[in-house]
């Protein structure tokens, strides 16, 4: 067995100390001392002053907080209840509704999932209304995890949508602006 190389671990230790001073450094190794890992904290003050500067580049646009950046649902509720934030965008179906049962909305679903019990979860469940969902592929997605609308699991084609001549994408247009 080879010995574990920890020295990422003192590189970080050195880029906190020099981002934050020796003696605020100090002052939360000793208030963390005592405590097993692992454990987190939180600079809240940095979280607000991360979190203003994020509402001031966004120029009155809605943020959506990301639930895999923030992972501790008091802080999400913290952040969410700034003016400048709205909804969340969830890691996974089932985190969706599991915050939806604790009270959250405007969830969006970030990646697609084949869970059927959550899918099924969320077809038959409460939650439906709050979190929104969305399949890369379409029909083939949907056929391969057996949960798909009427119209898809029946064979029928949908229509592409035919595109005037002069308006197709990808090619230059001969209307005048």
């Amino acid at each position: 067995m080879g010995r574990t190389d920890h020295s990422h671990v003192q590189n970080l230790n050195v880029a906190i100390v020099a981002a934050m001073g020796d003696e605020a450094y100090e002052r939360l190794e000793r208030a963390c001392g005592d405590l097993d890992a692992p454990f987190a904290l939180v600079d809240l003050d940095a979280l607000e002053s991360n979190a203003a500067d994020m509402e001031r580049r966004a120029a009155g646009k809605p943020i959506r907080l990301a639930s895999k950046s923030v992972r501790c649902r008091p802080l999400q509720t913290r952040v969410l209840a700034r003016p400048g934030f709205a909804g969340t965008l969830s890691f996974t179906l089932p985190e969706a509704l599991w915050l939806a049962g604790h009270g959250y909305d405007d969830l969006v679903v970030a990646y697609p999932t084949a869970d059927r019990a959550a899918l099924r979860e969320l077809a038959t469940g409460n939650a439906r209304e709050r979190i929104a969902t969305w399949t890369p592929a379409g029909r083939r997605w949907a056929g391969a995890c057996g949960w798909a609308p009427s119209a898809l699991r029946s064979g029928r084609r949908r229509r592409r949508p035919r595109w005037p001549a002069r308006s197709r994408p990808g090619r230059a247009s001969s209307w005048s602006a």
